[in-house]
């Protein structure tokens, strides 16, 4: 599996910089008590320092809403993954545990107020490339069954056969097999 950015992608946004860690052999199994104390340390300190009210003005926060306007998405909207992981925990939420790889990168994600995600790369169909979409593709939102295509000229991650993320983040529309 090969990962790579489109020439439109890197034209659009020049400063971008991306991050790919590839995990292989690991056990992924059970739960880290010590991943889980740091997030819920971390909750604790979000709720100290952050508010709902004020959430979009912080700086890291309004640097993701401003790129998500760029290709047109309406941040109110559609927010990136940090923002909606520190909505939830001013909600009074507390982040659950998914799995030991899920718990760290939330954990990294609200931390240091960046977008993580991960895929399971037993289920990418060939090559992974983030492009600009050409409003053909497709996915499915989280949790629904419905197919939709994204729109022309957003940022998308795609494999072979359909869309893994419509939003560059990796966390808002998860590929369904």
């Amino acid at each position: 599996m090969k990962f790579s950015v489109s020439k439109g992608v890197l034209e659009k946004f020049p400063e971008l910089n991306i991050g790919i860690v590839i995990a292989k052999k690991i056990n992924n199994e059970g739960e880290s008590e010590e991943v889980m104390k740091f997030i819920r340390e971390k909750e604790n300190e979000i709720r100290k320092n952050f508010n709902s009210e004020t959430l979009s003005q912080n700086q890291r926060i309004e640097i993701w809403r401003e790129v998500y306007s760029s290709f047109g998405a309406k941040p109110k909207k559609y927010k990136c993954s940090v923002e909606n992981l520190y909505r939830m925990i001013l909600d009074g939420m507390r982040l659950k545990h998914i799995n030991k790889v899920v718990d760290i990168y939330n954990y990294i994600s609200i931390k240091y107020v960046v977008p993580v995600g991960g895929d399971d790369i037993d289920k990418v169909d060939g090559d992974i490339e983030l492009k600009l979409a050409n409003g053909n593709e497709i996915f499915r939102e989280l949790n629904s069954e419905e197919l939709k295509n994204p729109k022309l000229g957003e940022v998308v991650y795609v494999d072979e056969k359909e869309v893994y993320a419509e939003d560059g983040t990796g966390e808002n529309v998860i590929k369904q097999k």
